[in-house]
């Protein structure tokens, strides 16, 4: 990732800093903890987290209840046993926030974009695989 630095306008208040997703990264991870996990995370082996961000900081963040809906679906429900909703653990998470953070970081500076966090996890909670999606939005002027 190369380097890139926002403009000081030069009265010194202003001062340039490098852009970076260090910020963003944090935003995200503190979202994630205190409430996509407790939410949903927890109860769900498996989900897609969606994070609105504009200029390079956390402004919205969703979290997707996604549901097959088919005839085929509503007879397997009728006829499964219900158990005990068991989710990503601390632990689970953990892991997830670690890689989650290396991926976010190397990546190039996000200024508007939406990012999508798709996660998974284990019979015993643990993370098993995700995906990082970023769909970066360009601004056209309007003349």
């Amino acid at each position: 990732m190369s380097k890139q630095y926002t403009k000081g306008n030069g009265s010194g208040d202003d001062q340039s800093k490098p852009l970076n997703n260090i910020v963003l990264v944090e935003q995200m991870k503190a979202a994630i903890i205190q409430q996509c996990f407790p939410k949903e995370m927890s109860k769900k082996r498996e989900g897609r987290l969606e994070f609105a961000v504009r200029g390079g900081e956390l402004g919205i963040n969703y979290i997707s209840d996604d549901r097959d809906l088919s005839p085929d679906t509503n007879e397997l429900v009728r006829n499964v046993e219900i158990k005990p909703l068991v989710g990503l653990s601390r632990s689970g998470l953990k892991t997830m926030l670690m890689i989650l953070e290396s991926a976010l970081i190397e990546s190039d500076y996000i200024d508007h974009a939406t990012v999508f966090v798709y996660y998974s996890a284990g019979d015993n909670g643990e993370f098993i695989s995700g995906k990082l999606s970023i769909r970066r939005g360009i601004h056209h002027p309007r003349y």
